[in-house]
């Protein structure tokens, strides 16, 4: 049942972070900083699938919008998804995208 959620969340919120955790889960102390990083934002946890992939396993996190995904990577470090462009590419992109919208209009 978990899995098909986790499935779920991954199409409905497209910004995923993945991070490394080791074969005992998540830790206890980042889990509850993670969970008062979306209280702090008025959001609910979205859980994605945990994966292993080259020999480390990850845990996905989801969100709905840029924004929030790049500040959880600022917070907690992350790893590129390897469906989606990681959030640091995508802010980037987001960046030149502006300056050159920006620069055309001067």
């Amino acid at each position: 049942m978990r899995q098909d959620k986790a499935l779920i969340n991954e199409a409905r919120y497209p910004y995923i972070v993945q991070l490394p955790i080791n074969s005992a889960g998540l830790e206890l102390g980042l889990n509850r900083r993670i969970l008062a990083f979306y209280k702090s934002r008025r959001i609910k946890p979205r859980y994605g699938r945990t994966v292993a992939e080259a020999n480390q396993t990850f845990s996905r996190w989801c969100f709905s919008d840029l924004v929030t995904a790049r500040a959880f990577v600022d917070e907690f470090g992350g790893v590129q998804n390897k469906r989606h462009l990681s959030c640091a590419e995508s802010c980037e992109l987001l960046h030149r995208k502006r300056n050159g919208a920006l620069q055309q209009h001067k």
